[in-house]
């Protein structure tokens, strides 16, 4: 059985993961040579803030943390506490500890991602069409999870859906169940299984930055990156991932194999891999012939 799992922005998780990355971006933005470590993580009124800086860009983070949330959920209203240290030990490029990173790829959908991942982001952009752009999707809220699971004779998703109090249990899962079998039939559909769920991600219950659910990414076949949320983008854990998936990308593309696995191992403070592995489907060792230059983490 392949599993997928994934999560809507105002998953109290994802919001986390957010607020980090547009911390990330801010800092980035005002200065290109930032580094940065952020941590995020709070609900129930409060969020915090917390980790390493090396930065020449000055800003208000609490007001910008709060822009984050309201970009998800314009209610979504937490009071930051921000606690942020000067970098000491700087990272001129990469990490400051070693880190392996893997990229995968297949043939099996159009997005070159295994069929119960595909599923699983598609029926997730719709729900997020949805909510954001029909108005009858008006007690929908951004917490939300999608689960795929794809078997030989039996293919299910099991969405589950924070929503206003107002809207009864049949009637949700109905609208649901109609709106999502018309974009995958092929699916059998489980809505709010364990009932309903007025909790409201953050407003209703805490979480973290860097928490990656069972099943995300490439689904629980396969071993998966951990979260660059609030590193900065030539970390290994962002650029090195990124680059990948888009070399795994490129040799199916080329029709050179079925499915390909990379890995990178990147030592402390180097910009280039120590170390390049390339599988295919057969499970083989695969000469892909990638220049080193390739898997750089400097972002031209």
């Amino acid at each position: 059985m392949a599993f997928a799992f994934l999560r809507g922005p105002g998953h109290p998780d994802q919001a986390c993961d957010r607020v980090a990355r547009a911390l990330v971006d801010e800092y980035v933005k005002r200065d290109p040579e930032s580094r940065c470590d952020i941590r995020v993580m709070g609900g129930h009124g409060a969020l915090f803030v917390s980790g390493n800086i090396r930065s020449e860009a000055d800003f208000d983070v609490g007001l910008a943390a709060k822009a984050a949330l309201a970009s998800i959920d314009p209610a979504l209203s937490l009071e930051p506490f921000v606690s942020l240290e000067r970098m000491e030990s700087l990272p001129v490029r990469g990490a400051a500890d070693p880190q392996a990173v893997f990229g995968y790829a297949t043939d099996e959908t159009p997005e070159r991602l295994p069929v119960a991942s595909a599923y699983a982001r598609r029926v997730l952009e719709e729900i997020e069409r949805l909510r954001r752009d029909d108005p009858d999707w008006y007690w929908c809220g951004a917490d939300y999870e999608v689960g795929v699971s794809v078997e030989p004779k039996r293919s299910l998703a099991t969405v589950r859906l924070s929503h206003v109090p107002s809207i009864a249990l049949d009637d949700l899962r109905m609208r649901t169940a109609s709106a999502l079998s018309r974009l995958l039939p092929e699916l059998e559909w489980r809505i709010n299984p364990t009932g309903s769920d007025a909790r409201g991600g953050l407003a209703g219950r805490v979480g973290s930055s860097r928490v990656i659910p069972l099943g995300g990414g490439y689904g629980s076949a396969l071993p998966q990156n951990g979260s660059g949320a609030g590193l900065h983008p030539t970390h290994p854990l962002n650029r090195g991932a990124e680059l990948a998936r888009n070399a795994a990308s490129e040799l199916v593309a080329s029709g050179a194999c079925h499915a390909a696995w990379i890995e990178l191992v990147y030592l402390p403070d180097e910009i280039m891999p120590v170390s390049t592995r390339v599988r295919t489907e057969k499970g083989a060792a695969f000469d892909a012939r990638f220049p080193r230059e390739f898997f750089s983490l400097m972002i031209q």
